[in-house]
């Protein structure tokens, strides 16, 4: 017998009568609750399933509202041990002025650029460590002049340039600027002097870790480089010196 739809889907009187006849031949076979997705729905169950389904929606609505905000990952630069991010990238993509950072976050975003130029040519090194605190910054500052007439143990003043000549621990991110004595004389003898500049990297109790350009040991390496020296060395072999913070 031939049934009939009506609009909007429903099925006549007939035609209900053979779908529970069609359920109950064939739920042995296909399993009721498949038969149901194969045969068109009545209004009636519409209706019951829409509440549930308006229920469900709200949930997720609610769900998704209640939900906390994605963070983003804030990356650090600094510490030893490793090759760090890129400095100068990190200081792109920060919108924030060079002089509304922390200390601390200013050091450690000089200390990451300068990971990034680890074993290619620096130069000299007062020229590296410049050139690494002005791409920290975004251009945003720079480290002034060795004093003429000096030893090389000091800079210009500054108001970019904050300067400690107390004996104290270095922190990651301040820079050394130094009368450092060449490796061809022991301690004892006297030596050779030359100014050096040397970004300090990480800090341990025995030792500091440097990254520096054109270390002279041996004489004339102009090879970036991140190395430990202990505050034994450092104590024996510089002659006077002076701790930088870049503000």
């Amino acid at each position: 017998m031939e049934h009939q739809f009506r609009s909007g889907g429903e099925l006549s009187a007939d035609s209900l009568t053979r779908r529970q006849a069609l359920q109950r031949v064939w739920s042995g076979i296909v399993g009721l609750s498949t038969l149901s997705l194969l045969l068109p729905e009545t209004a009636e169950a519409k209706r019951r399933r829409a509440p549930k389904r308006k229920r469900k929606e709200k949930a997720k609505a609610k769900e998704r509202d209640q939900a906390p905000p994605v963070q983003q990952r804030q990356t650090r630069h600094g510490g030893g041990g490793g090759q760090q991010g890129d400095g100068a990238d990190e200081a792109r993509r920060n919108p924030i002025p060079w002089h509304a950072l922390a200390q601390e976050d200013r050091n450690l975003l000089i200390v990451g650029r300068g990971y990034q130029d680890v074993g290619t040519s620096g130069g000299e090194c007062k020229d590296w460590v410049r050139k690494v605190v002005e791409e920290a910054s975004n251009k945003e500052v720079t480290i002034p002049s060795t004093t003429d007439g000096g030893i090389g143990c000091a800079w210009y003043q500054s108001p970019d340039v904050g300067e400690d000549r107390q004996s104290r621990i270095p922190r990651p991110g301040e820079i050394i600027q130094m009368q450092l004595r060449t490796a061809d004389r022991q301690p004892d003898t006297g030596g050779n002097w030359l100014p050096h500049t040397a970004i300090v990297a990480n800090v341990s109790p025995t030792e500091m870790m440097w990254l520096d350009s054109n270390w002279g040991r041996p004489a004339n390496n102009r090879t970036v480089r991140l190395h430990p020296i202990t505050f034994q060395e450092f104590n024996e072999n510089v002659l006077c010196y002076t701790l930088y913070y870049i503000r």
